[in-house]
């Protein structure tokens, strides 16, 4: 989830839970960056993290936006700040956090990798220029050697904001007692939400703010109330379905991991292409297979009829009725013809 806030020309946002794109996940560089735009220049942006990760592409694409933003950049890590949540973490000037939150590095991942020897071996170079990508980020704060750094990641590291200050990925662990008396980190802050926070606001028709339970409003009611989120939700998954049929054009085999992700576990391709890419390639050598054993079918149909012929002495017969057995050859080709069709 992400939500955005505007207070004394500080711009508050809130990066809660998964990170990647589509209507599945919670946070991505779009979003970001239309929450940016949408409020305009400000002094100060501050970031609110409580994520276990995600997609590393969007990620780093999030990190980057803040990182270029001419504002300052103020990272509050509220909970969980694991995997590429922490990269995240890293565009802040300053990164505070809280004494009850943690902090998770770790290797890059990619699921469900099949292939040969060579192929793994050119994921594994992969995953280890994603790793230098991350280190990059790290050691922009850390003032711990890209070794040290990186053999941490290697036993996927836990730290307590201690721990995280002493590393030097944070630069503050925040004072709850301090934060109790001040209103310094705007309507976010996690210690005062208030009532009702997380249902939907609507106007009604005499421009009141009513709330609406999210849990039983109805795709009538969402639509009719709020036409934009709705049109672009169904964009949204529209472009996700095309990305996945674009790819069942391009593989063999990957059909139902493919159904998989557009139905039953809503992912976008680009979340998933790692996997895919193990059925890339296998088109082509299944429809030369195909076309060599039509081949070899249409061959042996015609052999068996020159036997036949043959074999039928039908070729020393005189004095036929050159009409009739023109008719009947077109008949018995017609034939074979048909019981060929039907035996391929």
């Amino acid at each position: 989830m992400i939500a955005g806030n505007k207070k004394d020309n500080i711009l508050n946002l809130r990066i809660y839970g998964f990170i990647g794109r589509g209507w599945f996940a919670d946070a991505s560089a779009e979003e970001i960056n239309r929450e940016i735009e949408r409020y305009g220049k400000v002094d100060e942006i501050h970031v609110r993290i409580h994520s276990p990760g995600g997609s590393i592409a969007e990620g780093c694409a999030i990190y980057n936006s803040l990182k270029n933003n001419p504002a300052k950049v103020k990272v509050f890590i509220e909970g969980e700040c694991c995997s590429i949540a922490t990269v995240i973490a890293m565009a802040g000037d300053e990164i505070v956090m809280s004494p009850v939150a943690n902090f998770m590095i770790h290797n890059p991942l990619v699921m469900y990798m099949s292939g040969g020897a060579e192929e793994l071996r050119a994921r594994a170079d992969v995953l280890d220029t994603l790793k230098e990508t991350i280190i990059n980020a790290y050691a922009t704060k850390s003032h711990l050697t890209r070794e040290e750094i990186s053999e941490l990641m290697d036993k996927e590291t836990y730290f307590t904001a201690e721990e995280a200050l002493e590393k030097g990925f944070i630069t503050e662990v925040l004072d709850l007692g301090e934060q109790n008396n001040s209103t310094s980190l705007g309507k976010y802050n996690y210690q005062h939400v208030p009532d009702n926070y997380f249902n939907l606001k609507i106007k009604n028709t005499e421009n009141k703010e009513e709330e609406m339970d999210l849990k039983n409003v109805t795709l009538d009611q969402l639509r009719a109330e709020n036409p934009e989120l709705v049109n672009s939700i169904i964009s949204q998954e529209r472009e996700r379905i095309k990305g996945l049929d674009l790819w069942a054009s391009k593989t063999t085999g990957a059909e139902d991991l493919i159904k998989k992700y557009k139905y039953e576990e809503p992912k976008n391709a680009v979340d998933v292409m790692e996997e895919l890419l193990n059925y890339v390639g296998k088109t082509a050598e299944k429809e030369s297979k195909n076309s060599k054993e039509e081949d070899e079918k249409l061959a042996e149909a015609f052999k068996n009829k020159k036997k036949d012929c043959e074999e039928s002495g039908a070729g020393e017969i005189k004095n036929i009725d050159t009409k009739d057995l023109q008719e009947a050859s077109k008949q018995k080709d017609i034939d074979d013809i048909v019981n060929l069709a039907n035996n391929l």
